[in-house]
């Protein structure tokens, strides 16, 4: 995606990237003990092949000397269990995850690389180059809405 800002962009970013933060994951946290302590799900309908469902897995400090920062896909999303539609619930722990956690939960550096990857996934603008954007349209989007610019 090119980057000039427009309305239809801003509104995309805005919808996917409500206040700065990806609108379409889950967010695990399988606690100190383990190397790949965070594991992402990036789920909702981007441009993937038949099946596929990316994931990410990191540690606290996914770039750092004894960092691990992992993705890859599989047919089916990684944390769903049978009879389940969305993985389970924030605050509850899932059997091979860990305990299910919210964005702004993961340090700094986990985060960034979420917004890249997410980027990367809904073909965005690379969060390097607009690390404002998401929110600035946001803003000016939820604005025109309460202005009545918009309906729906």
């Amino acid at each position: 995606m090119n980057n000039v800002p427009n309305k239809h962009r801003a509104e995309r970013v805005a919808g996917l990237l409500p206040d700065g933060k990806p609108k379409w994951i889950r967010v695990y946290d399988h606690g100190d003990d383990w190397v790949g302590r965070y594991t992402v799900i990036y789920s909702g309908n981007y441009s993937k092949p038949e099946g596929q469902h990316w994931w990410g897995k990191m540690s606290a400090d996914p770039h750092g000397d004894n960092g691990i920062c992992d993705s890859g896909s599989q047919l089916g999303p990684l944390d769903i269990q049978l009879g389940r539609w969305a993985g389970v619930s924030i605050g509850r722990t899932h059997s091979g995850l860990g305990k299910r956690i919210i964005f702004e939960d993961l340090p700094a550096a986990c985060q960034q690389v979420v917004l890249s990857d997410y980027a990367y996934l809904w073909n965005l603008p690379d969060p390097k180059w607009d690390e404002t954007l998401a929110r600035v349209a946001a803003a000016e989007f939820n604005e025109e809405c309460n202005l009545g610019m918009h309906n729906g």
